[in-house]
């Protein structure tokens, strides 16, 4: 019953684990401090997400809620986890980066969890390698507006 859910509903899914660690382990005084996190990094993956399906390289087979064309959780899924990214993003340089990587790897994860089941598709030429680099990328951009827009709310955490 569960795998049906995730099925038909995986972003739903990683929504209520992405906010769910989000007030567990980051708290409400996490959220205060970081919801322009939130909002950016879901206008980001939400703007990058409707690029990648604009040109054809990414297809979204599920029509729960859609905005233009994205699932509606899939945004509140990046917005949760972009304040869970940017809690733990660090100081050091290397820090960073091991977050972008490792944050990308677990994105890829996910991702191709999805896909599995059918409710994603890369197109074309667009593969696993290519994503995780273009995952890389958008966190990346992501790490350098929330340091250089917010860095007095990421440093007071």
């Amino acid at each position: 019953m569960l795998l049906k859910f995730f099925i038909a509903y995986p972003y739903v899914v990683y929504s209520i684990i992405s906010w769910g660690i989000v007030f567990i382990f980051i708290g409400i005084k996490g959220i205060k401090r970081l919801w322009p996190v939130s909002i950016v990094g879901a206008l980001l993956l939400f703007s990058a997400t409707y690029w990648l399906v604009s040109v054809g390289l990414y297809k979204i087979n599920i029509d729960v809620l859609p905005i233009l064309g994205i699932p509606f959780f899939y945004i509140i899924w990046g917005a949760g986890s972009a304040i869970v990214f940017a809690n733990y993003l660090g100081e050091k340089s290397y820090h960073r980066i091991l977050a972008i990587l490792g944050f990308a790897a677990g994105i890829l994860t996910l991702e191709r969890l999805v896909e599995t089941y059918g409710r994603v598709q890369h197109m074309g030429r667009f593969n696993e390698v290519y994503e995780y680099v273009f995952d890389v990328f958008l966190l990346t951009v992501l790490a350098f507006l929330i340091t250089n827009l917010f860095r007095k709310r990421l440093r007071t955490g």
